[in-house]
């Protein structure tokens, strides 16, 4: 942070969405890392043939869970400038791009691909997502770079991580 020109403070920490994703599913299955939606439908539906879940993402209880995902969306979907846009007030958040963003979000949740169904997407906690990713059940989670330490304690081996992809061509 600058003040008149002087730094004046700097971040202990950055923090941003991530994709962590098991190297041994992708590379058994010859997946390409998903760097688009369409990546990521291609894999989802790739997992539901083989049996597998596709993002081991879950509220477990906490609804605060699901806003990183909505984040992710509305970032990723409509795009970081308007949802700056959005957050000054100058766009409502009603605004067709936000309106997309959250109706993709709601299909994923409704097709199964948090959790392998409805209702697992509400009841898993944290912990038990990151164990279905570990175990090789699940192929992704999307998640905040926070829990990089949750990743080495559950699956550092088969795991990895990217950047959480883009969901719309024009951003």
């Amino acid at each position: 942070g600058l003040v008149d020109g002087h730094l004046y403070s700097v971040p202990l920490t950055f923090e941003t969405m991530l994709l962590y994703y098991n190297q041994t599913l992708f590379e058994q299955y010859d997946l390409p890392l998903p760097k688009t939606r369409a990546d990521i439908e291609a894999a989802c539906q790739k997992a539901e043939e083989v049996g597998l879940i596709c993002f081991a993402n879950g509220t477990g209880g906490r609804a605060s869970r699901g806003e990183w995902w909505i984040g992710w969306h509305m970032n990723a979907g409509a795009g970081p400038e308007k949802v700056y846009q959005a957050l000054k007030g100058e766009i409502p958040f009603t605004s067709p791009e936000f309106a997309q963003a959250i109706d993709l979000n709601k299909e994923w949740i409704l097709k199964g691909w948090y959790n392998g169904t409805f209702d697992r997407y509400f009841t898993l906690d944290h912990d038990e997502n990151w164990a279905l990713l570990g175990s090789d059940r699940a192929l992704m989670r999307v998640s905040g770079s926070w829990d990089l330490q949750r990743m080495l304690n559950f699956c550092d081996a088969d795991c990895d991580w990217l950047p959480a992809p883009v969901l719309n061509p024009n951003v």
